[in-house]
């Protein structure tokens, strides 16, 4: 029996559905991981059915991005390592763009910076190819992350200022809130408390109008935090 073969009352599977799946997994990676867990499950499930190998490739891609919001770094490196390879295999270079970036989000949160910005900008690499304006943004986004990391503010604001025209150009919500939280942060460090207040005050707005209660929630804190450093403390409270 072939892969889209089926005993006699079976529903056939079909490419295509693993496809819906794994949009839905990627469209809800941010504002409801539980569900895009569910979602990207059932897509594996499916697409290793029917040997489908960009389904599962994208479903392994986003699972591996649910694990990382979860801080399961060491779960999230082993399915993207799966992820990586079937993308290899098939030559998908805007798969690969997204699976560097992960693996440069995990060096970062486990403190190897160095390994963070070699995969960030082997991401970046691929999307300027590419022309991926959401993912450049991203990347963009995530290097200034890492070099904030570094307390080198400079480079930090100029890959943050480069990403941010981008996201505004293609109106991509998403990273266009991370960009001005991450601003935000950057004056926070520099003692621009004024500047951080405006950046956090922008990425909140777009946090609350795509759903995105996580980066809402810090966005809140980091608003109550510039409030209290100056010393508004009564003001600060309800933001907490």
């Amino acid at each position: 029996m072939t892969n889209q073969e089926t005993e006699a009352g079976e529903t056939p599977l079909s490419e295509a559905q693993v496809n819906e799946l794994n949009q839905l997994a990627w469209n809800l990676r941010v504002t409801d991981s539980n569900q895009s867990f569910t979602f990207s499950r059932k897509a594996i499930t499916l697409a290793r059915k029917i040997q489908y190998q960009q389904g599962l490739a994208e479903g392994l891609r986003t699972l591996g991005f649910c694990h990382i919001r979860l801080s399961r770094y060491t779960e999230a490196e082993a399915i993207l390592r799966q992820s990586l390879s079937l993308f290899e295999e098939l030559h998908h270079e805007r798969g690969l763009s997204d699976v560097y970036e992960y693996f440069g989000i995990i060096h970062r949160s486990q403190g190897n910076y160095a390994a963070s910005l070699d995969a960030l900008f082997k991401s970046l690499q691929f999307r300027q190819q590419l022309q991926y304006k959401e993912g450049l943004a991203l990347s963009f986004y995530h290097i200034g992350v890492t070099y904030k990391y570094l307390g080198d503010f400079g480079n930090a604001l100029h890959y943050s200022l480069q990403g941010l025209p981008i996201a505004r150009e293609i109106q991509a919500a998403m990273p266009e809130s991370y960009l001005l939280n991450s601003l935000g942060g950057i004056y926070l460090e520099t003692h621009d408390y004024e500047a951080a207040l405006d950046y956090y005050n922008q990425s909140l707005t777009l946090r609350q109008r795509i759903g995105d209660q996580w980066g809402e929630a810090g966005c809140l804190d980091n608003i109550g935090t510039i409030l209290l450093l100056q010393q508004k403390a009564d003001t600060a409270l309800p933001f907490f």
